[in-house]
């Protein structure tokens, strides 16, 4: 008959070789048997962790073992509160050199338990001189272990002495951690640094031009217009990752995308680090277009919302070492700014969320350097997703209205300065449509269409801009121009004297009408 030291030695060896568990402590005092010790053990899979206990007892009473059964619950709460464990399975297995009483094998059949949601109690026991498991079954399958190193060491034990297994597991550890710093140290961030850099320039170039707050600055430089995007300028869903309104905005996320982008590019490499930040920063603009279509667009956020999207995916891959990292922070951190985004006015959550899942969908195109275990159900999935982001992109463009922000009318004002008269009407017809308690739509239109040549819509609109805003003294001036082209001379004349009314230093009125007085 196997000795109880050398079958728990020998299961430890199993447990530590094949199936990942790490001995952390060896309890030589149990306040039952002091001679006999209890090795504890722990594995995690992300933030559910399995916690075993081989207790090693040669005689006990039924009374002794209630004690310690319930001191064994003390613990598991204490250590699943200690770290911060979704969900731990506490598994104590008493080995017993004699078969125990009937009245012991049901006190451990019947102490399962479940401590609220996040810890399950198991208990069994080890029969060495009858070679019998005291386990249920369906333990070992729902805890996801095998039953392997409980049956063969009864006949096929590990020699092994306690020391040389302990070095032995010190070897694995430092294989492990070597292997840790393999996967955060593929790649090096240059990009990061090249794209911090970049979003220096375009901020440097804006400041120049006038500003990066201004709204005719960020339309230049090609931020996110809905219906700009519907006229053509696609580009649009690229370029405003590049830019930002404001020092603070450009700030913030140059900082995020400095500590980020180094993580992110360490874990993927330059080239995958590259896709998965421009193609979520796209994603995650075109989630703003179609849910966001009337607001103007800048920003890295989407991009670097797609950085923690990739890395969810890496924690997706590799949830032991993730949660062991960065895992907390990282969900807390995404947390934070999306209710932050939903609570605070002006904040483009749309592309957060866009650029959080592009992030992810890309990632798992891509896959992870050296990813063992290629998730090919993911990346198909991924891959249809993408897709349907394609489709509704291109039906977005083609076969939705979208209304556009009211700061079309800048761009319209200068395609009308320049003569572009029929990107000036597309703009200002939009607008008249959009907006049509905007006097200036309505006034800026009128004068495209009196360039056009199209007199009669050019005084409805100009009558239009009047009813909205009386004051606009221009307006009368243009409706003048149209009564002497119509030969309407005395209509003419009262509409040049209610522009002087209103601005009686408005010297082109004044010319006008001594001119046809």
């Amino acid at each position: 008959m196997i000795s109880s030291k050398d079958y728990m030695w020998s299961v430890a060896a199993n447990l530590i070789r094949e199936q990942d568990f790490s001995l952390f402590h060896i309890e030589d005092q149990l306040g039952i048997n002091d001679h006999f010790p209890t090795l504890h053990f722990i594995k995690n899979v992300g933030r559910r962790y399995l916690y075993l206990r081989l207790v090693s007892i040669d005689f006990i009473w039924p009374n002794h073992l209630q004690q310690e059964m319930e001191q064994a619950v003390i613990k598991a709460d204490q250590i699943s509160r200690q770290v911060s464990a979704n969900r731990m399975d506490f598994f104590n297995i008493y080995l017993f050199q004699a078969i125990p009483t009937y009245e012991i094998q049901q006190m451990i059949a019947q102490s399962s338990k479940t401590l609220g949601n996040h810890l399950d109690l198991f208990f069994g026991y080890v029969d060495l001189e009858n070679q019998q498991l005291g386990i249920p079954e369906g333990a070992f399958e729902y805890l996801k272990i095998t039953k392997e190193p409980f049956v063969d060491s009864f006949s096929n034990p590990i020699s092994i002495e306690p020391e040389q297994l302990i070095e032995e597991m010190k070897e694995i550890q430092k294989r492990k951690e070597e292997e840790y710093k393999q996967v955060f140290q593929f790649g090096k961030p240059i990009l990061t640094y090249f794209l911090i850099a970049i979003n220096a320039v375009f901020f440097l170039l804006m400041t120049l031009k006038g500003g990066s707050t201004d709204t005719e600055v960020l339309l230049d430089f090609g931020a996110k217009e809905s219906f700009l995007i519907t006229q053509g300028e696609y580009w649009r869903l690229f370029t405003p990752i590049f830019l930002h309104i404001g020092f603070l905005h450009f700030a913030l996320n140059n900082v995020a995308l400095h500590y980020l982008g180094q993580m992110t590019e360490r874990i993927y490499g330059s080239t995958r680090f590259l896709l998965i930040y421009l193609f979520a920063g796209i994603i995650g603009n075109i989630s703003s277009f179609l849910f966001a279509p009337n607001n103007i667009g800048a920003g890295a956020s989407g991009a670097i919302f797609g950085l923690f999207g990739a890395l969810l995916y890496f924690g997706y891959v590799n949830p032991d070492l993730f949660f062991r990292t960065m895992g907390k922070d990282i969900i807390s951190v995404i947390m934070v700014n999306l209710v932050f985004g939903m609570v605070v006015p002006n904040i483009d959550n749309y592309a957060h969320l866009g650029g959080l899942i592009g992030g992810f969908l890309i990632a798992a195109i891509v896959h992870l350097p050296n990813q063992k275990h290629n998730k090919w159900l993911v990346t198909l999935t991924a891959t249809m997703i993408l897709l349907i982001v394609s489709v509704s992109t291109w039906w977005g463009i083609n076969g939705r209205e979208v209304k556009g922000s009211e700061a079309l009318l800048l761009k319209g004002e200068k395609a009308l300065q320049n003569n572009n008269l029929n990107e000036a009407h597309t703009l200002f017809n939009q607008l008249v449509k959009s907006y049509p308690d905007n006097p200036y739509a309505h006034y800026y239109f009128a004068s495209t269409l009196l360039k056009e040549g199209q007199l009669e819509q050019a005084a409805a609109y100009y009558q239009k801009s009047l009813e909205l805003q009386p004051k606009l003294y221009q307006a009368h001036y243009y409706l003048a121009l149209i009564s002497i082209f119509e030969k309407n001379e005395q209509e003419a004349i009262q509409h040049l004297q209610k522009a002087l009314e209103i601005n009686p230093d408005f010297n082109e009125a004044k010319q006008l009408l001594k001119e046809i007085q």
